[in-house]
Formats: C-alpha cells, sequence, structure tokens
C-alpha cells in the first residue's frame, strides 16, 4: 500500500456551482490580504487546530491511496462567518477529488475569525 503525504500550504468550504475566474482570484486576493495581518497570524493557530484534521480526513477519503495523486496541486478559499461556520468556497482546479475535498469539510465549525466573513486560502500539494 503506498502512503501519501499532503502538505497544507497556507491559511478552507461549502461547494457551489460553478464560479467566475475573477470571483476566486477576488477572494484570494482578500485572503492573501489577510493572512499577512497580525490578526491573520494568529487566527492560524486556532483555525488549524480544528480544520487541520478535518482536511486531513478529506484528503484520505477524496484521494484514496490506491489512486495515484502525487504532485496534484489546489487552492482553496472560503469565507468564514462570524459563527465559524465555513460560508462561500471555491477550489481551483475544480475536479470531482478537489470538490470532494470541499464538500466533505463544509459541515466543519472552526474558532470564530477576526471579522464575520474572513477569507482564507489553503494550498495543498500531494506528495508522493
Amino acid at each position: 500500500m503506498t502512503r501519501t503525504h499532503v502538505v497544507v500550504l497556507a491559511g478552507l468550504l461549502t461547494a457551489w456551482p460553478a464560479f467566475a475566474a475573477d470571483e476566486f482570484d477576488s477572494a484570494l486576493k482578500e485572503a492573501r490580504a489577510n493572512e499577512v495581518t497580525a490578526a491573520g497570524r494568529a487566527y492560524e493557530g486556532p483555525l488549524y487546530e480544528t480544520l487541520g484534521p478535518a482536511l486531513q480526513r478529506a484528503m484520505q477519503q477524496c484521494f484514496p491511496a490506491s489512486e495515484p495523486a502525487a504532485g496534484t496541486k489546489f487552492t482553496i478559499v472560503v469565507a468564514i462567518l462570524e459563527t465559524g461556520d465555513l460560508a462561500r468556497s471555491m477550489v481551483q482546479p475544480e475536479s470531482a477529488a478537489t470538490a470532494c475535498v470541499v464538500h466533505t469539510i463544509d459541515t466543519v465549525r472552526v474558532a470564530s475569525p477576526p471579522r464575520p466573513n474572513w477569507w482564507v486560502v489553503i494550498g495543498i500539494k500531494i506528495m508522493p
């Protein structure tokens, strides 16, 4: 059995139907701006305390070890509500497997963000 390692590169998700590339880019820009603030850096720990294990389970479910996925990279952006619920989320590139990850974690509740509708970015690369 091949073991797959997942590397989460940066700072989430409810799957929505197709979205415009400029919508993704706009959300990504806001998420990148958030992550370099003091509040964004402070939020990463509490965020990934809950989200990290959920992402790991989603990756194992959506990218089974029996299917080759090494080298696969994708980016997720998500807005987090004041309650910690994951709201609007988008993934690029979109595939059945990446959509599965988004759908699998969409019910996770994380720590309340620094402000409502806080965008975060999650970069994922599957390593052999």
